[in-house]
């Protein structure tokens, strides 16, 4: 098992983009899978035709997420978007 590097991902709590409420989206949430569950229906519901991610990506993102999550005790949406940006 590789080991994960949870202060990069850490990084990506802070919302960099201009839309909305910076913080929206970068509340440290100690429930995972409601977390996890928002983060793919907002990406999928935001995403153009062709961007949106299905179950075989869902589930790597998810793999990642979690080891995040077992190590640091939290995760964001901001986080696991941060996964999904860079195709995990």
């Amino acid at each position: 098992m590789k080991s994960i590097n949870t202060k990069y991902w850490a990084d990506y709590n802070e919302d960099t983009s201009i839309q909305g409420s910076p913080a929206k989206f970068s509340e440290k949430s100690t429930n995972f899978e409601d977390t996890f569950t928002i983060a793919i229906w907002d990406w999928n519901m935001e995403a153009e035709e062709g961007n949106t991610i299905e179950d075989t990506q869902i589930e790597e993102i998810k793999e990642l997420a979690n080891e995040f999550f077992n190590e640091e005790k939290w995760i964001s949406v901001n986080v696991i978007h941060a996964m999904i940006c860079q195709g995990c």
